[in-house]
Order: C-alpha cells, then structure tokens, then sequence
C-alpha cells in the first residue's frame, strides 16, 4: 500500500490501547490465573493417573475456560462465572499459585486454542500425513504429489501486534485468534486463515534458536484448523524489516544499514524446520515490504526461499513484492520485472498481491473508487497468466460506504473468475481486538450469537 508503514499500523490498530486496558483488569487477571494453575495441577495429577482419561478431560476444561475468558477479556462480562469455575478447581484440585518453569504465568501462556497435550497429540497425526498445500506446479514429496488447494478466507489480526517488543506479553500488549472465532469462520466455508505474527518475538535474536514458547502458541492455532482442514499462513507483519537485538530497532531487510538477507533467511530456515511436517502451514514469506527497491527485495527474497527448501519443507511459499506488493502497480513498480524468474525447486510458489479499493490504495479510507473493483487486477492477472504464476490476494476489503455497494463484489468476482491464475484471498480483516466499528471489521459483534457483516454474502458467494 502507497503509505508510510507509521499511518498504516496507526490506522488499522488505533483500537489497541483501549483493548489493552481490559487486559490489563486486575480482577480479571487473578481470575485467570488461578484457573490456568489449577489445571495445571490437575493435568499432572491426571497424567499420574490414568493418560487416556487425563488428556481429553484436560483439552475439554482448557478449551472451555479459555473460550469464556477470551469472551470476558473482549465484553468485560460475567466475571461471577468465572471466579466460580476458580473455586471448583480449587476446591476439587488443589494447587498453587506458582508460575511455570520459565517464571512466565501460565495464563498468559495459554492461547486459547486448546492445551499444548491436544496440540502435541493432533500434530503428531496430522505429520504422518503426506499432502501438502500447493498451487502452480505440482510438485512432490517423496513419491506423494503435492495437492492443488484454494485458499479462501480471513486475516485474524493481533499476534502481531507491538511488533518490535520482543518482550510483549500475551494477552495484554498481543493476542492469538480464539476458537469462537476460527470455529465461525469454518462455518461458513472459510478454507484458511492469515496469521500476521511478529517476527522481533518468533526469533527475538537474530540467526539463534526461535522462541518455543511463541512457536507453542502458533503450533496451537495451527492444529486447531488442521481437525477443519483449514490452512494457516504464517505472515511475519514486519513490512520488510527485522528486530536487531543490538539496536532494539526493527531495520530494513537487504539495505544498506539495515540487516542483511542471510539474518531473514536465517528465521525462515528455522521456521520451516519447525513446520516442515505440519501440512496445513503455507509460508507467506514478508508483509508489505516497501522500503526496498524491487531488486533488492528480489534477493531477500529468494534467499529465504533457498532456506525453505534446504530445510526440507515442501509446502506452499506466499513471495510478496516491494512497494506494498500492490496489485494495482505489481507491474509498473518493477516487481513484474524482478520476478521474472524464480529459484524453487518445487515450483510450490504463488506471488502474493495486496489490493484496497479507496483512492490510494492504501485502505485507510471507507469510501470506493467507482469501476475500481472490476479492473484494478487486470495487468498483474495477465502478466501472471503470460508467465504461467500462480498469484494470492493476501488483503483486500470494503467498507458498508454507499460508493463500496458495487466495488467489493467486482473484485472477488474477478478473482473467481481467473481462477486459472488466483488460487485464492483472505479479507482483511478479524481479530479479538479490532474494534466492532472499524471500517472492514468482519468478525461478527457478537460471537456466541453471530450476525454476519455486510461483506461475508459476497464472500461466501465467492468460496
């Protein structure tokens, strides 16, 4: 998008430090931590007693509380419920008030996506299983060839959020997609979702080891969609930059002053190996880099793409472009140019394109551009078409504005009607903490009673 990274990020998370306030409740925040350690506590005295009845018990109180205190850190509700859940466990279970092994309380390292035990048990299913997400080339895994799947679905914003605090805590400066959410989405057909993370928490030390607790986090999300053979695209929301550990400052990728290719590719050789085994997981590779010029973003780029492939991974790669990757000037920019060939060995690869349908692109206004939605696509779907790509609409969005009636419908019917070249989208967007009245908010207001937005008709109409 054609504005600075500043007026985007103020632009789509003004809602944040509101948000924050709530998690910050002091009520709420001793509630909560008396549930997460009195499950632990009954985790371990269930393991002790018997693994089969242990586990599913466990998956069942983790995924029930953590649904209902997500709902009361978003509505402020019904805290005479939750203190009640507190005293059973306590009285049944025991326990302390303890923090976890690494001193960090476990409720804020508990996602609300079910415990890590489910988690460990559905990776491990889901790893024996050879398709892997592809589009474009087939390629091959072994002897297994590489399924063909259309992504179509929604960005769930806000793990990526204060995005240059390594140190950010969970559930009060960030926050993972809850399964109401994902649950809804599955409901109406969505096959995927975008999750913008920040790379400064995944790998907080440039080319050392990732940070397993927020990989335990991901690895949560992810195999949440697996038992909804829905796929995760892990987007690191970095606008083509990367925390320095030295510095404290997120610096340009591949520029001079900046960090260079080998420290991105560095974290995607590390992120593939730890999903390399996960079928659902595409790898979208950067979000809106801009402050490169097409070259060089072309060598970020394809140096994380060699990493990719040299830690054996074989699913789906998401290449975004310079300039935003915009697909109004994807050609005109110089990304056409740079990416007129591409090193992959798989040939597992689509070019993701971003597209908002205001004045500049940049999806910061509510009101449309007549005519825009029908023909704003059309040079990079016949540059991809000509060079036999594979292009993904990573965002896109609309607003209820009069002038957007038209518009929002256009482009996804232009998408599904080039479907030879557009393997799918992911609106732009949902998430625990955007606001209800944000411009493209799809979330419906109310989860435990959903009314869909205006936008999900012609969504659905086009899955």
């Amino acid at each position: 998008m054609g504005v600075s990274i500043g007026l985007a990020q103020s632009a789509r998370h003004s809602h944040q430090n509101a948000n924050r306030l709530r998690g910050k409740e002091i009520f709420l925040d001793k509630c909560r931590n008396v549930i997460a350690n009195e499950i632990n506590e009954w985790h371990n005295f269930f393991v002790e007693l018997h693994e089969q009845f242990a586990l599913p018990l466990l998956k069942f109180l983790r995924q029930g509380i953590a649904m209902y205190t997500n709902l009361t850190l978003r509505h402020c509700a019904g805290r005479a419920l939750c203190l009640l859940v507190a005293e059973v466990l306590v009285a049944c279970g025991g326990g302390s008030q303890s923090a976890n092994q690494n001193g960090t309380p476990a409720a804020q390292l508990e996602v609300a996506t079910g415990s890590t035990a489910s988690t460990a048990s559905t990776q491990s299913s889901t790893t024996s299983a050879t398709t892997v997400v592809s589009t474009g080339t087939t390629a091959t895994v072994g002897a297994t060839p590489v399924a063909k799947v259309s992504l179509k679905g929604v960005n769930l914003s806000g793990a990526e959020y204060n995005s240059n605090a390594p140190a950010a805590r969970l559930g009060w400066d960030y926050i993972y997609p809850n399964t109401a959410e994902i649950d809804y989405y599955h409901s109406k057909g969505f096959t995927a979702i975008r999750l913008p993370i920040a790379g400064s928490r995944v790998q907080p030390i440039n080319s050392a080891p990732l940070n397993d607790i927020e990989i335990g986090h991901i690895k949560n999300i992810v195999a949440y969609c697996a038992k909804y053979n829905m796929s995760v695209i892990l987007d690191p929301h970095d606008y083509g930059m990367k925390y320095d550990s030295i510095s404290g400052a997120m610096l340009p990728l591949g520029m001079p002053g900046g960090l260079p290719a080998a420290a991105f590719a560095d974290f995607w050789g590390r992120l593939a190996q730890a999903f390399k085994g996960t079928p659902n997981v595409v790898f979208g590779l950067m979000n809106e880099p801009h402050l490169q010029s097409a070259t060089q973003w072309h060598a970020v780029a394809s140096a994380s793409i060699t990493a990719i492939r040299a830690s054996g991974a074989a699913q789906l790669i998401l290449i975004p472009g310079t300039n935003y990757t915009g697909a109004h000037d994807w050609v005109s920019s110089g990304n056409a140019t740079a990416w007129d060939t591409v090193d992959d060995p798989t040939g597992n690869f689509a070019f993701e394109l971003h597209q908002y349908l205001d004045s500049d692109n940049s999806g910061t206004h509510a009101a449309c551009v007549r005519g825009k939605g029908a023909t704003v696509l059309a040079d990079a779907t016949s540059w991809a078409r000509a060079k036999g790509y594979r292009l993904f609409l990573a965002e896109v969005a609309w607003s209820q504005d009069a002038s957007c009636a038209d518009e929002g419908s256009a482009i996804m019917h232009y998408t599904t009607s080039n479907a030879d070249v557009w393997t799918g989208w992911t609106y732009w967007a949902g998430g625990p903490w955007i606001a209800s009245n944000y411009i493209f908010m799809l979330d419906p207001a109310v989860l435990a009673n959903p009314v869909d937005r205006s936008q999900m008709p012609v969504l659905i109409a086009n899955l």
